[in-house]
């Protein structure tokens, strides 16, 4: 059954998960296993936390290296996010769904794509403001992450669909930033070690 509905999607399909290498996925290998039924090969997954935490990083990177190389700043303090916000509301701006276009025309873009196929309507998303932060702080817990990133309260959190659907509204919000990093570091489900006995999940 699970291989029927991976098939029945567009390939390739890429399992995502909050923290999915420390809990998700080695559990779900575990209960594959246990079906003693192999599970289809091409079958990729990624860690939105990892994600979240290399996207933050590198935002910090490449602006601490502009204010270190920069002559215009006159003392003014850097936000280390702002950059990435910028390229992620430029990217944003230009991929955003036909339904929320509607509601932004005095952005004056036009929307060329949707980053997420065949996912349900995004109610109320909002395109962040380019001078808005990536206030994770410490933080990376997906509530915090989701309020940061579209300004709204988690309804029903700790639910797995209320989960999903924060997952969904989080990537249209970062667009091509997650898919480019998905791209690049997605890995095998059948790679990722199954829990067992005794042993911590994830190493």
């Amino acid at each position: 059954m699970i291989n029927n509905f991976i098939e029945h999607n567009m390939q390739p399909v890429c399992l995502v998960a909050h923290n999915g290498n420390n809990f998700d996925f080695p559990i779900l290998r575990k209960e594959i296993n246990n079906t003693n039924k192999p599970l289809v090969e091409d079958v990729y997954c990624i860690d939105t936390l990892t994600m979240l935490r290399d996207i933050s990083k590198a935002g910090s990177e490449t602006l601490k290296s502009e204010a270190n190389s920069s002559n215009t700043t006159n003392g003014i303090p850097f936000d280390l996010t702002d950059s990435l916000l910028i390229s992620i509301t430029e990217e944003m701006e230009k991929t955003i769904p036909p339904k929320v276009a509607k509601a932004q025309r005095t952005n004056e873009t036009t929307p060329q794509k949707q980053i997420i196929r065949d996912a349900p309507p995004l109610k109320k998303l909002k395109v962040l403001s380019s001078r808005k932060q990536l206030n994770f702080g410490e933080s990376f817990k997906l509530n915090d992450v989701y309020k940061s990133l579209t300004n709204k309260v988690p309804e029903n959190h700790h639910h797995a669909e209320a989960d999903v659907q924060m997952l969904i509204e989080c990537a249209a919000v970062l667009g091509d930033v997650f898919v480019d990093w998905a791209n690049r570091n997605a890995r095998k489900f059948l790679d990722i070690p199954p829990m067992a006995i005794g042993k911590k999940i994830g190493r």
